[in-house]
C-alpha cells in the first residue's frame, strides 16, 4: 500500500478496501505520529472497520503525548484539538476559545501546527498568563 493524503484519500481508500476484500493483510504506518490521530490514516482505519477487518493498533511514538508527558501540565484532563485554522482571524479566535476552555475546565489544551506556519502561530498568540506559560515542542524525531 502506498501513501495516502487528505486530497487523495478517497482514491487510496478504494485501493485499500479492494485489498481488504481480497483478503490481504495490510499495515498502516505513519512517517511521524500515529496513524489516524490528526493524520489521513483515519480514512483507511474507518474503511477497515466498515469492511469488517480486525484493526490492531501498535504503540509507537506520538509527539502529542510525548510533549504532554514532558510538559508538567495536567495530564489527567487534556483536550487534543488537532490543527488550528489557517487564516489569522480564525486562528486568533480558536486560541482565545481554547484558553477560555482551559481555564473553565482546568484542562491542558494540545494542538499541532505545521513547521511552515509556526511563526504565524507565535505572532498571533497573546502573551501567556503567568499561570499558563506556552509550551512549544517539536516532533521527537525532528531537529
Amino acid at each position: 500500500m502506498n501513501g495516502t493524503h487528505p486530497q487523495g484519500g478517497r482514491r487510496s481508500e478504494a485501493v485499500f478496501s479492494a485489498a481488504l476484500r481480497a483478503g490481504r493483510t495490510i499495515g498502516l504506518i505513519s512517517e511521524a505520529g500515529c496513524p489516524g490521530i490528526a493524520d489521513p490514516g483515519q480514512i483507511l482505519t474507518e474503511a477497515a472497520h466498515q469492511a469488517g477487518a480486525i484493526v490492531r493498533p501498535l504503540v509507537g511514538p506520538s509527539s502529542i503525548l510525548l510533549a504532554l508527558m514532558a510538559s508538567g501540565l495536567n495530564g489527567q484532563q487534556f483536550r487534543f484539538s488537532g490543527y488550528l485554522p489557517v487564516d489569522g482571524a480564525g486562528r486568533a479566535k480558536a486560541l482565545k476559545d481554547l484558553e477560555a476552555e482551559s481555564q473553565r475546565l482546568h484542562c491542558t489544551q494540545i494542538f499541532i501546527e505545521t513547521p511552515y506556519r509556526n511563526n504565524q502561530l507565535l505572532a498571533s498568540s497573546s502573551p501567556p498568563a503567568a499561570h499558563h506559560p506556552p509550551l512549544h515542542r517539536r516532533q521527537p524525531d525532528r531537529p
